[in-house]
């Protein structure tokens, strides 16, 4: 009875970010189309295209693949094989991700030039690629956090995330929205990467922080 109700009460937190989120997307992209208008929308699209196979290379499926293994461990040394079940699982999100965000930095003028027939996209496309450990290594810690059926703590990070995403980016805008196009993508991936970074951060505490009580 009791493992219904969690399933329940997880179930519900779940699709109640997903909806707060979604309609939080929606109105902030509303706003930045109004904001940067549609070419600088586009061009951020075409970047969207090469930084979206970026981001599934990094992850790699990491997100499953620990919530799998860590569901797995039970017994008295559950705490110790979690453990070192989650040591694994992040040094290969760290590994495949840091691949995936140098092999985007070092493609990015030739994605840029060649595949997106757009230079503007380079510098955005090079910020973003920072983003991609941080993206993995969260990925990895949401799994953990859905294995052990602790969602809310994923559901308050993706709030946090979106907050500073948005935060940023409205101020990132009003500072470099006058010098171009270039720019407003560049603010754009600015906010998406302290974003992931403060996600990243705020999860490892509550990993830390949780596992001494394991």
């Amino acid at each position: 009875m009791k493992n219904g109700r969690t399933f329940i009460y997880n179930a519900f937190v779940l699709l109640s970010v997903t909806l707060v989120m979604r309609t939080v997307g929606m109105y902030f992209s509303v706003y930045l189309s109004n904001r940067i208008g549609p070419e600088a929308m586009g061009v951020y699209s075409l970047i969207g295209s090469v930084y979206g196979f970026g981001v599934t290379l990094a992850t790699s499926g990491i997100n499953l693949a620990t919530t799998r293994l860590i569901s797995e461990t039970t017994g008295a040394d559950a705490a110790v094989r979690r453990r070192r079940t989650m040591r694994c699982c992040l040094g290969y999100a760290l590994l495949f991700s840091t691949i995936a965000a140098t092999a985007l930095v070092a493609l990015s003028g030739v994605a840029s030039y060649r595949w997106l027939g757009d230079a503007r996209c380079q510098r955005p496309l090079a910020i973003l690629a920072f983003s991609l450990p941080p993206i993995a290594l969260s990925s990895c810690l949401n799994g953990y956090f859905t294995a052990r059926r602790q969602v809310i703590k994923n559901s308050l990070t993706v709030f946090l995330e979106q907050g500073v995403r948005i935060f940023l980016t409205v101020i990132l805008l009003t500072r470099l929205l006058p010098a171009g196009v270039e720019y407003a993508c560049v603010a754009l991936a600015l906010g998406s990467l302290a974003a992931e970074l403060c996600s990243l951060v705020v999860l490892s505490l509550l990993y830390a922080f949780g596992s001494r009580r394991d």
